[in-house]
């Protein structure tokens, strides 16, 4: 094993560690069934390493260009380790910018909810169980018994939808599973004449959601 090759897998094991200490974690990943789950987490934190595939990829064109009195094989690996080594170097920064906002400065860029402590909204939501809706995904057509919810690309999910209390919803996931749990528990946090505000259930977190009326 070479000095450079050593660098490069001392500098990945390191970018790993310190993505298990950072948990770069969306609350979504608890919503995932457990091959989702697992497929999630092996490209998160097996990014330092696996980015090295389309590295790999894009790099070998090159180093048939410029093979010249060389190997194709010598030149691509050398292509190919030393811009490996330019990304695990920035990789690594950017994970030590990270540790150190968590660990030192106490600003968790990837702070967790949990949705047992969020306060639901004390006032009327009459209005919120049936309308037309939209947030950053798309459209929401809804009433007393689904919510259909249709994406800019067209595509839609149904859910049936029951009304826990007068600040929380469940969401009923109705056909094909797409990797999450069947159930969403919605809670709204407050209602405005525009828009109003929830957190949608993840495991024992939750993830904020601004909904708008049309």
């Amino acid at each position: 094993m070479t000095n450079k090759t050593k660098i490069i897998v001392l500098i990945s094991i390191i970018s790993i560690i310190e993505l298990l200490l950072i948990k770069p974690i969306i609350p979504a990943f608890y919503g995932m069934n457990l091959m989702w789950k697992s497929l999630y987490a092996i490209s998160l934190f097996g990014f330092p390493i696996l980015i090295i595939i389309p590295i790999a990829l894009l790099v070998a064109p090159l180093a048939l260009l410029l093979k010249r009195n060389h190997s194709f094989k010598s030149v691509w690996l050398r292509y190919t380790q030393n811009t490996f080594l330019v990304f695990g170097i920035v990789i690594l920064a950017m994970n030590t910018l990270l540790m150190f906002s968590k660990f030192v400065k106490g600003n968790d860029p990837f702070p967790l909810t949990k949705y047992s402590e969020i306060e639901g909204y004390a006032g009327n939501t009459d209005d919120l169980r049936a309308g037309l809706f939209e947030n950053q995904l798309g459209m929401i057509i809804r009433d007393e018994q689904k919510q259909i919810e249709r994406d800019y690309n067209g595509d839609s999910t149904i859910y049936k939808i029951e009304w826990i209390s007068n600040n929380e919803y469940r969401l009923i996931h109705q056909g094909e599973n797409r990797g999450m749990n069947d159930t969403l528990d919605v809670k709204i946090t407050s209602n405005t004449a525009e828009y109003y505000d929830c957190y949608l259930r993840f495991g024992e977190y939750a993830d904020y959601q601004q909904i708008w009326k049309k």
